[in-house]
């Protein structure tokens, strides 16, 4: 057992001790932000049965008392795609000490789709790159796990990725996913005084493992054979090291709605490569972001069942948690909105009872960002406390930190505290 488990597990043992313990371990929250609904219940809620939570649970327990690993997935579109509400909660996560810090989670260069990325890593890339993303109809590859592909057909064609110098989640080894069209066309690592090539190819899905030989928070890829008839597909990378504890990848399409993962036809193949304890839904604001006539909850939720359906596939017991739709507007075009000014979306509501159904149906739970914004039109004070873009749809930066800590605080309380109350 690490020594802060050590610490966590003794303290808990003494009430006096235990809601500092559980202070110690959440963020501090500033009070000065009027526009949070303090009425709002801030905590996660349960509609059905909370057992569908215990396997992550019990996966942390583990983790504590003996070492090992728990995999979080959180799955969208803009709101992911950018990293700042994911990079929020697995920078809060670090906060159990450096025992339980794993490795940094699925990466992708979307700068090489020419799209933002996560802002804690940096890419630089040359060459001229095929590309495919999951919001188009008919995509011009097989995606998987990222939603996303970037297609190598040049010789020129490179990445390089920095982990801005952040050592919590250096590593020693990196997995890269994707496909090659034939067998001489494969990646290689290029590091600073050498050419490295791959240890290990697995086949199901298509992964080649690359030994680093030391920890670095920098590398870059090359592809040896690409041409324009023989390419590579990456469809996502995975930093690895030696260490266990909990990883926190994030997968996000900017306009991604559900039927746009189904298309991902190697989604679960990927999803192999890091079977996870808790998915965190965060799709179904582009879902949404039609007529009022013409939003159907139950063609949403059967399209979230089937979603889930294949992620049960590769784990069961998987744990889930929906996170609202946040107060928006209506973004629709100007043709659609017949001539009006945009107002704020109605479906939201319906997305939130759609999510309360779903979490009742697999016994998971709800995060209700829209509850704790204010609900319908409360999106105008979040812009008013830099909280919120103009097009009150994203939040700043500022605003997703925000909704990253009051979720990783609920989290926790729900963790030490609710879980053991009942």
């Amino acid at each position: 057992m690490n020594v802060l488990a050590c610490l966590i597990a003794f303290l808990l043992t003494l009430t006096n001790f235990e809601q500092k313990i559980i202070d110690w371990l959440k963020v501090p929250v500033s009070s000065n932000y009027t526009c949070v609904n303090d009425s709002a219940e801030g905590y996660l809620k349960y509609p059905g049965s909370r057992i569908g939570m215990e396997h992550f649970y019990t996966q942390l327990d583990k983790m504590l008392a003996d070492g090992g690993n728990v995999n979080i997935l959180h799955i969208g579109g803009s709101h992911v795609q950018a990293g700042d509400l994911s990079g929020q909660m697995r920078s809060n996560f670090s906060r159990w000490g450096d025992a339980t810090i794993g490795n940094r989670g699925l990466i992708f260069p979307f700068k090489v789709l020419k799209s933002n990325g996560p802002w804690n890593y940096y890419v630089t890339y040359s060459g001229d790159w095929g590309k495919s993303r999951c919001v188009s109809q008919q995509p011009d590859a097989e995606l998987g796990l990222s939603g996303a592909a970037a297609i190598a057909k040049d010789t020129k064609d490179s990445i390089s990725f920095d982990f801005r110098g952040d050592r919590r989640w250096a590593f020693s080894k990196i997995k890269i996913i994707g496909e090659s069209s034939s067998a001489s066309v494969f990646p290689f690592i290029i590091s600073e005084s050498d050419t490295i090539y791959y240890t290990e190819k697995e086949e199901n899905p298509e992964a080649y493992v690359f030994d680093l030989g030391s920890e670095r928070t920098t590398f870059q890829i090359a592809f040896k054979g690409v041409s324009e008839t023989n390419t590579f597909t990456l469809r996502g990378i995975m930093p690895l090291s030696e260490r266990e504890g909990i990883t926190y990848s994030e997968s996000g399409v900017n306009g991604a709605a559900v039927p746009s993962w189904l298309r991902c036809t190697k989604f679960t193949q990927d999803l192999s490569l890091l079977p996870p304890d808790l998915v965190i839904f965060g799709i179904g604001i582009n879902d949404a972001n039609v007529p009022v006539d013409e939003f159907d909850p139950e063609v949403f939720k059967s399209d979230y069942r089937t979603l889930i359906r294949r992620i049960q596939s590769v784990n069961p017991d998987c744990s889930f948690l929906f996170i609202t739709n946040n107060d928006c507007y209506l973004n629709l075009p100007r043709k659609k909105r017949r001539g009006k000014k945009k107002t704020f979306n109605p479906n939201t509501a319906k997305v939130q009872q759609a999510f309360t159904d779903l979490a009742k149906e697999y016994n998971g739970c709800v995060f209700d960002v829209y509850a704790i914004m204010g609900g319908l039109g409360s999106s105008d004070k979040w812009l008013k406390e830099n909280l919120m873009k103009k097009d009150h749809i994203h939040f700043t930066r500022e605003g997703y930190q925000l909704v990253g800590d009051l979720m990783y605080n609920a989290i926790v309380d729900d963790y030490f505290i609710k879980r053991n109350a009942e």
